[in-house]
């Protein structure tokens, strides 16, 4: 019809998130995995790095980054106030190459903080959930 306008997939998503508009009734969160977040203890006294508000249910941020060997990895920052973000690791390479591959694909992965552990040996684990979001 002439005058209408037809958004579908990535397009809508993209449109609901920038205006604040109610999810379609047909999108979902189909879990994918647990993955263990590495090389963030890499620097200092990892418990004084991490930032205090980094606990389960933290929203996390996925960015997929080729190296200079030419592998993908998939680095995981934090809201880090003021609207910059912190980074806090990488999936480790296991997991990330399947979340590369998917976000290189188009698709929308969603990564919130699972776990959070302080280990007896003053390293920190941390859990991030994935999800894809399907629309």
């Amino acid at each position: 019809m002439a005058g209408e306008l037809m958004l579908t997939g990535e397009a809508w998503l993209g449109l609901t998130e920038r205006c604040g508009l109610p999810p379609s009734p047909f999108e979902r969160e189909i879990y994918l995995m647990d993955a263990p977040i590495v090389g963030e203890t890499c620097f200092g006294n990892p418990a004084e790095r991490l930032p205090a508000k980094l606990a389960p249910g933290a929203r996390l941020q996925l960015t997929v980054r080729n190296d200079e060997n030419g592998c993908e990895t998939v680095e995981v920052y934090v809201d880090g106030g003021g609207g910059g973000v912190e980074w806090i690791g990488n999936l480790s390479r296991r997991w990330g190459d399947v979340a590369a591959r998917l976000m290189n694909a188009g698709k929308k992965l969603v990564a919130t903080l699972a776990r959070r552990e302080a280990l007896p040996s003053g390293w920190v684990y941390l859990e991030a959930r994935i999800t894809m979001k399907e629309v």
